[in-house]
């Protein structure tokens, strides 16, 4: 074996058969077994955080005055749900100090709201809307000027205008106890999207007391439908989906075609007493060289790729590369084998003939 790999350098380093050529295609084999998948995977990442962070991966359930907030926030303990929590508007809303013109509508919620919104919760208090917070000069650690008197600010949120529910743009949202009175509404974000919630959505629901008709049945509602309400990964999925098996497919071809380019000097080799066993131990050789080679140069844009990505998307992006690598070497390995088993010594004026 330590002769047969010693003769796969000595052609590697001749050329023999156009190995810098193979070593290119199987750079660009493996480029689109790797890279693309991982470029695939963070398009659906980012899409995919887009979508949760629009608010599109939240389920509202209104019905005014019947929302149970203790039932409302259970539903975090859920499989998928992210967060959940209830909240009712008061009418009045809230006058700022600062601007004694003007009011920010004014929320209860129970505890679980804050984590629906994506508040950013330094401490205890009421969480200020980023455009209340652009308009009172607030700063983290400080008290609010509201309604005449200085309130502690627990954090703040944002809510843009892209598409969403209106009424929180410019809002403050005081939490209470869940058990203090009923709400208007739950909102529970689930992700990864499933079904299961709706189907659940009864149990946070009170009756109505005396009604029985259509209309006193909860309303479901997403917070934001711009993106749809459901999220799909799109054709890219079929990306990172089938990219190894196009690795397995590319890598044995061109395996097949180099083999099969050298069929005459393999086929003069077994004339002159080189064995079988011996031949295909140095063919594989130059061939995994080959591809090592090329994963060589590859490899440093697949690891940029894993390691600057988010963490939760590393360990996927690192086992679509690794999917790629494994079925392109296989398939190099098993066109190697196959173009070689067809190579005959009878067939060697055949070939020279053909050359």
């Amino acid at each position: 074996m330590r002769e047969a790999v010693r003769e796969a350098l000595r052609n590697l380093r001749a050329g023999v058969g156009g190995s810098p050529w193979l070593a290119t295609v199987l750079v660009v084999i493996l480029a689109a077994a790797v890279i693309l998948p991982q470029l695939a995977l963070l398009d659906a990442d980012r899409r995919a955080r887009d979508f949760r962070e629009s608010g599109a991966a939240t389920l509202v359930i209104q019905a005014p005055g019947r929302i149970d907030g203790a039932q409302c926030d259970s539903f975090g303990n859920l499989p998928n749900v992210v967060a959940a929590g209830a909240v009712r508007e008061l009418s009045d809303g809230v006058r700022l100090t600062l601007l004694p013109s003007t009011s920010a509508r004014f929320y209860e919620s129970t505890p679980g709201f804050a984590g629906v919104l994506g508040a950013d919760v330094t401490g205890t208090g009421v969480l200020l809307s980023t455009e209340v917070v652009d308009a009172l000069g607030w700063r983290s650690g400080q008290a609010a000027l509201i309604a005449g008197g200085r309130v502690p600010v627990a954090g703040s949120f944002s809510y843009p205008d892209d598409g969403r529910r209106p009424g929180f743009g410019f809002s403050v949202v005081a939490e209470t106890l869940a058990d203090q009175g009923p709400f208007d509404e739950c909102w529970v974000t689930v992700w990864p999207q499933t079904s299961d919630v709706e189907s659940l959505t009864g149990l946070v629901v009170m009756a109505a007391p005396g009604s029985d008709d259509a209309d006193s049945g909860p309303k479901l509602l997403r917070v934001n439908t711009s993106f749809g309400t459901t999220f799909d990964t799109g054709p890219v999925a079929y990306v990172w989906e089938y990219a190894a098996v196009a690795g397995l497919v590319l890598g044995a071809i061109a395996a097949v075609t180099f083999v099969r380019g050298r069929r005459l000097e393999l086929a003069s080799a077994r004339h002159v007493g080189v064995q079988r066993a011996d031949q295909l131990a140095m063919l594989l050789s130059e061939m995994i060289i080959v591809t090592l080679i090329a994963a060589l140069v590859v490899a440093p844009f697949a690891v940029h790729l894993a390691v600057m990505a988010e963490p939760t998307a590393t360990d996927s992006l690192a086992l679509y590369a690794l999917r790629g690598l494994c079925a392109t070497l296989a398939g190099v390995v098993a066109g190697t084998i196959l173009a070689w088993s067809g190579i005959r010594e009878r067939h060697l004026f055949r070939y020279f003939r053909e050359r």
